[in-house]
Formats: C-alpha cells, sequence, structure tokens
C-alpha cells in the first residue's frame, strides 16, 4: 500500500499536507473512528475526504466515504474535482417527506444510477446534513429502486 505522501503526490505532485491534514489523516489510520474536521474556509478540508477512499483502502477492497455537506452547490463542485483526480463520487439528495408527521421516513435521490450505487461503483458519496443514519440511506435508496436492502 503506497504511504499518505505517494498518496498526496499522486493526486496533486505540487501538494504538501498542512499539519492540521496530516492530523486528520494519522488519527483515521490509527483510531479507525469518526472524525469531524472543522477549518477555516481555504484550508484544505476536502482534501482529506477525497483521499480518505485510497488512505484508508488498503485493508478494503473497495473503501467508501461520506461526506454531509449543506449546499448542494458544494456536492456538484466537488464531485467535479473529484472526477478531474478519478475519484468515483456521485449526489445523494435525501430528504424528510414533507407529508409525513416524523422524521424516520426519507426520500432518497441520486444523480447517477442507484444499482451504481449498490454495486459499488462509487468511492465516494455527498449527502446533505438531513442524513442521520446509513441505515435510512439505504433503506430509501433501494425502496426508490425496488432493490432489497443488504
Amino acid at each position: 500500500m503506497a504511504t499518505l505522501d505517494e498518496i498526496v503526490r499522486e493526486y496533486d505532485k505540487n501538494m504538501v499536507l498542512k499539519v492540521c491534514q496530516r492530523q486528520a489523516f494519522d488519527y483515521l489510520s490509527e483510531k479507525k473512528g469518526d472524525l469531524m474536521v472543522s477549518l477555516p474556509v481555504g484550508y484544505g478540508k476536502s482534501l482529506v475526504y477525497h483521499l480518505l477512499p485510497q488512505v484508508l483502502g488498503k485493508d478494503k477492497e473497495t473503501p467508501i466515504c461520506l461526506t454531509i455537506s449543506p449546499l448542494n452547490i458544494i456536492q456538484k463542485d466537488q464531485i467535479k474535482a473529484l472526477k478531474v483526480h478519478g475519484i468515483t463520487a456521485c449526489r445523494l439528495n435525501i430528504m424528510s417527506k414533507v407529508e409525513d408527521t416524523t422524521e424516520d421516513e426519507f426520500v432518497a435521490e441520486c444523480d447517477v444510477d442507484l444499482n451504481r450505487v449498490k454495486r459499488g461503483t462509487f468511492q465516494l458519496f455527498c449527502a446533505t446534513q438531513r442524513l442521520s443514519s446509513i441505515q435510512k440511506l439505504a433503506t430509501s435508496c433501494c425502496q426508490m429502486n425496488s432493490l432489497p436492502p443488504e
């Protein structure tokens, strides 16, 4: 498996990790836990999740990263940047059903064929902050496309 510095060079040969970016990767590599990165605008938060599938992928066949972003325009811009670097990504739009009295049911939309999502085609997913549960996401996606949840 490539080292972190090799992965960064492959992504952008002129890129040098900042201290907080390296700390995020080190934490995730050692702890394998959740991480929230809150850094100033322009610091390089995106690079952390852009490279996570490759950094954490040493023990996984198809590593996946889910990114929560509040704005659709940010998601679309990030997906364009990811594709330039050869990272497969798609956008998931999760919404509460307006007519429901609870927030237990969601409608899932995706900018790609959900069969491709189910087959594991993508390394990175962008979703809104309304996504509170991976199980809700999986159930909503499967119901929308009449696929049995795995």
